[in-house]
C-alpha cells in the first residue's frame, strides 16, 4: 500500500498502514511542523538529517 496523507487541523501529515502488524505510522517531521510548541532546540536538523540518510 502507497504512503497516504491525512490532514489535520489543517497540516498534511504522512502516513503508512503496515497491514502485517495491523498498525499506522505517521511521519514525525509532519508532526513536529504541525506543532511548533513541541520544538527543541536542533531537533528539527536532527529529524531533517534522519530523513536524508533514510532516503539514500
Amino acid at each position: 500500500m502507497p504512503p497516504s496523507l491525512v490532514i489535520i487541523e489543517g497540516y498534511k501529515i504522512r502516513r503508512h498502514y503496515d497491514e502485517q502488524a495491523e498498525t499506522w505510522h505517521f511521519s514525525i517531521i509532519d508532526i513536529i511542523q504541525a506543532h511548533p510548541e513541541v520544538r527543541l532546540p536542533g531537533c528539527w536538523e536532527l529529524l531533517e538529517t534522519i530523513e536524508e540518510q533514510a532516503e539514500k
